[in-house]
């Protein structure tokens, strides 16, 4: 009788065992499918939140582009408006009366001439930054027409 006993026992802890490895099994394989979803699922999360913080990003860019831009626009017009009632201003009609005007002569030669380079007269000085520009501007424009002209082979067979 031990002996039966013996043998019932080793068989009965044996399918205990063998019970116990198959859900054991079973809950290991759940918690590597659970891990494998829960992954899955962090990173198409990730890749949305990455997609909304770009398009956000981008947003944000081209919203402070547009208004740099109508900031850009409206100081343009401001100067220009500002400008404008400078020159209207200039040439209303109480400026161009002529009963107030007194023109006195300021030469240090004696000579009378106003084109002398020592007078410091602003007008001689802007016409002579003026030709001074006109010649870079031409010089530019010959080196630029120049260089298009130039041919370049690449012989190198």
């Amino acid at each position: 009788m031990c002996k039966k006993s013996l043998i019932l026992l080793s068989t009965f802890f044996a399918v205990l065992i063998l019970l116990s490895n198959i859900v054991y099994a079973n809950n290991t394989s759940n918690d590597i499918k659970n891990g494998i979803n829960d992954a899955g699922t962090a990173i198409v999360d990730g890749a949305e939140r990455l997609g909304t913080d770009v398009k956000t990003g981008i947003n944000d860019v081209s919203s402070d582009i547009v208004n740099g831009a109508e900031n850009l626009g409206e100081d343009i017009r401001n100067g220009v408006g500002n400008a404008e009632n400078g020159v209207e201003g200039a040439l209303s009609i109480d400026n161009m009366r002529t009963n107030d005007y007194v023109a006195t002569r300021t030469t240090t030669d004696g000579t009378g001439t106003t084109s002398d380079m020592n007078t410091n007269d602003p007008t001689t000085w802007v016409w002579v930054i003026v030709a001074i520009a006109g010649v870079v501007i031409v010089a530019l424009v010959w080196y630029y027409a120049v260089q298009n002209t130039t041919n370049r082979h690449d012989d190198d067979e």
